[in-house]
């Protein structure tokens, strides 16, 4: 913990020390009509009174896309599949291994269809080589080469015979053309059996990693040593570097892990392991993307590439991605191999000194050394590099290295020192693309360009809180390749993606509160991604009204959009954060139950309550406090008005949500199971929470969302009786509107019209179709994300339409299941169109706010204070948030 909070000082301090040396800050200009170019000119913090200082040219790397495909079967000659699948493309040193299905029809009445499924091999230059012997082999293989060029294969799968949580896990050998040298060979079957790592050496033999275990195999597969871990610790890969292995290790949850331990691998006796710790705090490995070459580890922030020395524990910085147009949302699903290595600069401490504690193992009879051998300590020998400057990253590991210790002895790393070679640095990265066909293996070849293509462009800088994950950037990607005079370039606050750990609202709320800090300060990126449920950026002092430009005259068509998203999104009038995608929540309602109203308002709630048929429930799929957070998540933006800090609540009103609260309070006790197999009619539980009690009359309202068309017609199931209701709120009864991702414009920005350009093209029909695409959708699920460009809606919803009529997927308590024709599709498409039209009202998460309101409404439910002490409270409350 006390790292962590190290950690947390020392990022906001760097963080705008970060962003201007990276050339991503820059102040306003004192004049607006200078707007000076961001790539001829960039202040620093102690030149920004004086003089400009000019950005050094830097290398571009260029970018080959190539279509990893295997020869098509005889008599199918250039003939196109019409389904194709493939898995990730991994390395096996200079070697590309890609699982392959294809389907292609026979061509002619008879209706059947040929099938193709192998493992292909390909070189590093996209060349196919050959295909693995015909073997099952499933798509979660993972691949190891041998010194003589065979391939190691382990794999896990699933046990049937021995039921579900046991997995049996195999090993394959082939020799360097894809022949079976011997056939898959059960290694184990237990529990948690899935195989994270495998690696080969002459002197060790074949090592097999699962969850917890390791495995010794020899050159036949045969088990030479097994070591079962505690079950605290997960295994997460076998790393090698320079003939040493390493075993890392995930402690604590799989999934929210935050420590990680490494451990050097080595032969004991001929068949025995020895495992010591290596000393060294190896937690930030948690948070990047490692690459497994030959001989040594290369691993990736979101924002840069560099090669990692385990042996010295220093990070040493490669490349930038801004260096390059790649869509790096890419490197999610993919694999990266360096084929040559260029300078190495801005070294930093990524795995800093720290003893660390041995292992403790599940099984007595599991024999390891009692004396472990000797090792020699080796002396640090750093990376020659240049003085410490953070380039693009605000989230620098806790031990970086300010003035590092340079020297030009390199023998230990096998790195040539910088400015004693001409040596170039060329990446091969390997990834799946998804394709209306299914998807297809690409390789992207990097390789320094004889010029920069955007040399005399402006620099518009883009910053966001994990964005680099995001669709959007594809869209920068293609905007790049296009535009004439502007040159998109990103930085992404959360740096490290800390598999799970620093995925949690928790830290990904610290990156954007050190993305606010530099802002504030006014210095950073010109277009600001945020996620759309803050209130925190929207005032003039922070981001740009953009009301202004939308209604310019290089503007959009206000009537080709959802405006009543915008709207919702204006703070005082003002639009400082425009949604590229929004969300609707809503209440699906039976009009009958409620005396035919179609809007309810708190009181209108409590009031319809006492007229309700016995074991009917009011509001069905709720807890009290699931209900309490949408309350005041829509009450929010109602109440704190972020872009002038004032506090208006009206108290009529929030004394009815309070009681509505209340009633909800007692009648949680009469909640009884809701799957839906106990219901007579429902719909799919995977779309709605409790909608089924609806229809079979035990409930008048439960939740839902309005994210497709077809999540749309399902509330009309019953005909008139039901329809889509708002929530209650003071501002209205409306539905709840927010957005997974918002741009806004700084208002320091010396770009702001060229930052606009980049917003519009984000805006326009095919961007944001893509933008927008972020699930494979069919019939009986959503979209999850209604693009804002009203044709985009209509299009990204016919490439998913199954047929001209819409048809609802319902079943019966007898198991029974069928589609429920809902009529016409183009029916049912404008009548959602023209529902999205309609006033939404905006949701907005603050923790401070949610956390305050939740407790005082704790007190009052427990009967601790009155409803009208309840409400004063929370005002007073929300006045001291607004307030500081």
């Amino acid at each position: 913990m006390a790292r962590r909070n190290h950690l947390k000082l020392k990022i906001i301090s760097l963080a705008m020390a970060a962003a201007m040396l990276s050339g991503c800050a820059h102040r306003a200009a004192d004049e607006p009509s200078e707007s000076p170019s961001l790539v001829k000119k960039v202040q620093t913090e102690e030149t920004a009174a004086t003089e400009a200082q000019t950005v050094p040219e830097e290398i571009f790397y260029n970018s080959q896309d190539i279509i990893l495909k295997g020869p098509d079967p005889a008599g199918y000659e250039g003939r196109q599949p019409f389904f194709k699948t493939v898995s990730e493309p991994q390395f096996a040193g200079d070697r590309i291994l890609v699982s392959m299905y294809y389907s292609y029809d026979s061509g002619d009445d008879s209706g059947d269809s040929i099938t193709e499924n192998y493992w292909a091999i390909f070189d590093l230059d996209g060349t196919y080589i050959g295909k693995l012997a015909d073997v099952y082999l499933p798509s979660n293989a993972k691949f190891a080469r041998a010194s003589n060029g065979d391939f190691i294969a382990a794999y896990d799968t699933y046990d049937e015979i021995n039921g579900y949580g046991d997995n049996s896990v195999y090993v394959a050998r082939f020799n360097a053309n894809g022949e079976l040298i011997y056939a898959p060979n059960l290694v184990s079957r237990g529990d948690y059996a899935f195989v994270n790592g495998v690696a080969v050496s002459d002197e060790i033999g074949t090592l097999l990693a699962t969850d917890h275990d390791i495995f010794r195999l020899d050159e036949y597969g045969s088990i030479i040593q097994a070591i079962d871990l505690d079950y605290s610790r997960k295994i997460t890969s076998i790393l090698e570097e320079n003939g040493t292995f390493y075993l890392m290790l995930s402690i604590g949850e799989a999934d929210n892990a935050e420590t990680c331990d490494l451990y050097e691998i080595s032969a004991y006796k001929p068949d025995e392991l020895a495992l010591k710790p290596v000393n060294r705090n190896a937690d930030n490995l948690l948070g990047m993307k490692i690459y497994q070459n030959p001989g040594c580890i290369y691993s990736a922030t979101r924002n840069a590439l560099g090669k990692l020395d385990v042996e010295s524990g220093e990070f040493s910085r490669l490349l930038d991605w801004n260096q390059t147009d790649l869509d790096r949302s890419i490197l999610l699903f993919g694999s990266l191999q360096v084929i040559s290595e260029g300078e190495l600069s801005q070294t930093v401490t990524m795995l800093p000194k720290e003893e660390r504690p041995g292992l403790s193992l599940n099984n007595s009879n599991i024999i390891q050394p009692s004396v472990a051998p000797d090792f020699e300590e080796q002396p640090e020998q750093p990376y020659v590099s240049s003085q410490y400057a953070p380039s693009d990253s605000v989230s620098e590991p806790e031990d970086f290295i300010d003035d590092p210790t340079t020297t030009e002895d390199t023998s230990s790393t096998g790195v040539v020192a910088p400015g004693t070679s001409d040596a170039k640095t060329e990446v091969c990265i390997t990834t799946i693309e998804y394709t209306d066909l299914g998807n297809e293996a690409h390789l992207i070849k990097l390789e320094p360009a004889a010029s920069n293509p955007h040399s005399g462009q402006d620099v518009v800088w883009v910053g966001g809180v994990g964005i680099t994950d995001s669709a959007v950037m594809k869209q920068f990607a293609d905007f790049n390749l296009y535009s004439k005079d502007v040159w998109v370039k990103v930085v992404d606050y959360a740096d490290f993606r800390y598999n799970g750990g620093f995925e949690t609202k928790q830290y990904m709320t610290k990156a954007q509160e050190s993305m606010l800090t530099q802002i504030n300060s006014g210095v950073g990126p010109d277009i600001i991604f945020t996620v759309g449920e803050s209130g925190q950026f929207d005032n003039n002092n922070t981001l740009t009204d953009l009301n202004a430009y939308v209604d310019g005259i290089n503007g959009i068509d206000r009537s080709k959009y959802f405006d009543n998203v915008f709207r919702a999104f204006e703070t005082n009038g003002k639009l400082y954060q425009i949604p590229l995608g929004f969300q609707v929540h809503a209440m699906v309602g039976n009009t009958t139950m409620v005396d035919g109203k179609t809007e309810m308002n708190y009181h209108d709630f409590t009031s319809s309550n006492g007229f309700l048929d016995d074991g009917t429930r009011l509001l069905s799929g709720y807890t009290p406090e699931m209900l309490l957070n949408i309350f005041v998540e829509g009450e929010t933006g109602t109440w704190i008005n972020y872009a002038t800090d004032t506090v208006s609540v009206d108290h009529s009103s929030l004394i009815d949500l309070l009681e509505l609260l209340r009633l909800q309070k007692q009648n949680s006790s009469q909640v009884v199971d809701e799957l839906m197999n106990d219901l007579e009619i429902g719909l799919d539980p995977y779309q709605f929470s409790g909608l089924g009690n609806v229809y079979d009359g035990s409930a008048a309202f439960c939740p839902g969302t309005m994210n497709s068309v077809y999540e749309y017609a399902s509330a009309y199931v019953r005909g008139e009786e039901t329809r889509w209701y708002g929530y209650p709120g003071s501002a209205g009864c409306t539905p709840l509107v927010d957005a997974p991702m918002t741009a806004g414009i700084a208002a320091y920005s010396t770009q702001k019209e060229k930052a606009w350009e980049v917003i519009r093209y984000l805006l326009g029909t095919e961007a944001q179709v893509d933008i927008n695409d972020v699930t494979l959708t069919d019939d009986y699920y959503p979209m999850s994300v209604v693009p804002v460009n009203i044709q985009a809606v209509r299009d990204l919803s016919l490439r998913n339409k199954a047929s001209d009529r819409i048809l609802v997927f319902v079943y019966c308590d007898d198991g029974e299941t069928f589609d429920l024709n809902l009529g016409s599709y183009d029916d049912m498409m404008n009548g959602y169109i023209e529902e999205l039209k309609k006033p939404f009202r905006r949701y907005i998460r603050d923790e401070k706010v949610l956390n305050d309101v939740r407790r005082i409404v704790d007190y009052y439910l427990d009967g601790e204070i009155t409803v009208t002490e309840a409400a004063d409270t929370i005002e007073k409350h929300l006045i001291d948030i607004a307030n500081s």
